[in-house]
């Protein structure tokens, strides 16, 4: 199998720049003038406000025949521990820039200095638009049900491996083989890693599907090794059914970048689960729009 390593591509998901914050009661924090634009959210999470400001560089959206998904990230301030904001869409049919289209599904996964990452599944009705500058794209989410947050969840016995090796220059080939929330995976076509994410594309019984890792720390240039936070997996892609782990200490990324030269080994040893989409019953929603800054 090809495969191929986007450290910064179409296929990646962006990590956005850091800037500053202000921090007052009831009023939408400023994140700073040295963002290239600003997310602002709003709505409740837990019955609490959800108004926040946040610097947002954009989002990618990645097709797959008549599949597509947007991704993006968005932080408080240079620190992620201050605060981060992602949100993972999917469905199907034709995504234009700057017309709102309705994702089958998604997940929303929020953060503060004081709590753990609420994983929020996306419900029915909800909105999301593509920007064709940052300050264009917005999302709309009425209905939110909740996972939970990591660490936590149920253990498994799962187990997951998936690597890739080789040279640019002359290919690299990727796998993938083990079994997850009931799935057993195979036929790894696609492996991209950008900052702290790293996603393998498959198909299976002629469906596509998507494991996506949060990693405790960067894929870089040199030798690395670093723990699997979080994964889910999203199969059959078409239906977006959604589940969600927790990793640990057992779930490792290593290997070595040199040059062009590419050796990665990943394994998802015995995940927490979180459960599938849709979650439990949660007083959530939020919506989002881009300004300028």
């Amino acid at each position: 199998m090809r495969a191929y390593l986007g450290f910064v591509s179409s296929m990646a998901i962006l990590f956005l720049s850091a800037c500053g914050t202000d921090d007052g009661p009831n009023v939408t924090p400023d994140p700073g003038p040295s963002c290239a634009a600003i997310l602002e959210t709003e709505g409740t999470l837990g019955g609490a406000s959800a108004a926040q400001a946040y610097c947002a560089g954009g989002m990618t959206r990645m097709q797959s025949g008549d599949a597509w998904r947007i991704s993006a990230e968005y932080q408080v301030t240079d620190d992620p521990a201050d605060g981060t904001l992602s949100a993972r869409f999917w469905g199907t049919g034709d995504v234009e820039e700057d017309q709102a289209v309705t994702p089958v599904t998604g997940i929303v996964e929020v953060s503060s200095p004081d709590a753990p990452s609420d994983i929020l599944c996306v419900g029915p009705n909800s909105t999301v638009t593509r920007g064709s500058a940052p300050d264009k794209a917005a999302f709309t989410l009425p209905s939110l049900t909740r996972l939970g947050a990591c660490p936590g969840g149920a253990p498994t016995t799962d187990t997951v491996t998936a690597s890739l090796h080789g040279d640019m220059t002359t290919g690299l080939t990727t796998e993938l083989e083990g079994t997850l929330g009931g799935v057993a995976l195979g036929g790894a076509d696609g492996l991209s890693c950008a900052g702290k994410v790293c996603e393998v594309e498959f198909e299976l019984a002629g469906k596509r599907g998507l494991l996506e890792m949060k990693l405790h720390a960067p894929v870089e240039e040199g030798s690395f090794e670093t723990t699997i936070d979080e994964a889910y997996l999203a199969y059959p892609f078409d239906q977006a059914r959604v589940a969600f782990f927790c990793g640990g200490a057992s779930s490792i990324v290593k290997g070595a970048i040199h040059g062009t030269r590419i050796d990665i080994d990943f394994m998802l040893a015995a995940p927490s689960s979180l459960g599938t989409c849709p979650g439990a019953p949660f007083e959530g929603t939020l919506s989002a729009r881009g300004v300028a800054p």
